[in-house]
């Protein structure tokens, strides 16, 4: 079944061919009327096959009908559309509204990741100096392991002597 667009494209094709010839008929008319022609000489002007090629009201009927129109867009839908579509300066007004909200975003986002920065470094100030701590404690503890250790062995040879 044929498309709209392609019986729009068919009545134009129709319509182009016979705009040419009219006005080439009317062009040779134009030529014979001006040489004052005869009746012999005006009846090979249009041929019966020219006449016949013509679009006629029948080749016509099967453009398109009511029915075909009315899914078709009416000049009010049109204006709606137009009405309702958004202009240069909307878009423009638009992206500047873009704009600041990403400067806003960055601006958040930038202070944001300076807090955290600066908690993390605070976080791992304490450990350092925690691990620092510990590492201390142990040496120290260490330490007095072993005196207790040398310790409790002069003790206990104190007092295997004093027994």
């Amino acid at each position: 079944m044929n498309t709209i667009e392609q019986k729009l494209d068919q009545v134009l094709t129709l319509a182009q061919e016979n705009a040419k010839r009219i006005t080439a008929l009317a062009e040779m008319l134009m030529t014979v009327v001006e040489r004052g022609a005869t009746k012999d000489e005006l009846k090979h002007l249009a041929t019966k096959d020219d006449i016949k090629n013509m679009a006629t009201k029948d080749d016509l009927k099967n453009f398109a009908t009511k029915d075909d129109t009315k899914n078709m867009a009416t000049k009010d839908d049109l204006a709606d559309i137009k009405r309702d579509m958004a202009t240069k300066d909307d878009i423009w007004r638009l992206d500047q509204k873009i704009d600041g909200v990403e400067e806003r975003l960055n601006t958040t986002m930038d202070t944001q990741k300076k807090e955290i920065m600066d908690h993390i470094d605070g976080f791992l100030g304490k450990h350092i100096s925690t691990d620092t701590e510990v590492t201390s404690l142990r040496s120290h503890a260490r330490r007095t392991d072993d005196q207790l250790t040398r310790h409790e062995a002069r003790i206990a040879a104190l007092e295997e002597q004093a027994a």
